[in-house]
């Protein structure tokens, strides 16, 4: 599943199906910040995953805290995954949520789950 909040400019992509079965990682892409010569945007995988691999889920991203410290800015965005399939067969029937901080006016993520 695939979501991004508002104004952040942060698309995440939440499990799904991989080579050898359903994912329970957590990608980012900054749209923001574009790298290289070509300027590419480049996804990131976060340290925080999902309790269980699912895929055929809905996912809701959400700013639920902005901060301002001296000179850094810090936005928090909250992740929930809906419901889905496990491991193809097993439905999931349970809402998760992921947290997530980072500086606003740069690209590198940190996870509040470690």
């Amino acid at each position: 599943a695939a979501c991004s909040a508002a104004g952040t400019g942060l698309v995440f992509a939440l499990g799904g199906g991989g080579v050898d079965g359903n994912l329970d990682s957590v990608e980012i892409l900054d749209i923001g910040t574009a790298k290289g010569a070509m300027n590419e945007w480049r996804w990131h995988t976060m340290k925080g995953r999902l309790s269980s691999p699912r895929h055929a889920f809905g996912a809701v991203a959400c700013v639920t805290k902005s901060s301002s410290k001296e000179s850094c800015r810090t936005t928090s965005v909250s992740l929930f995954a809906v419901g889905g399939w496990k491991y193809g067969s097993i439905s999931c029937e349970s809402v998760e949520k992921l947290n997530f901080d980072f500086p606003s006016a740069e690209s590198s993520l940190r996870s509040n789950d470690d």
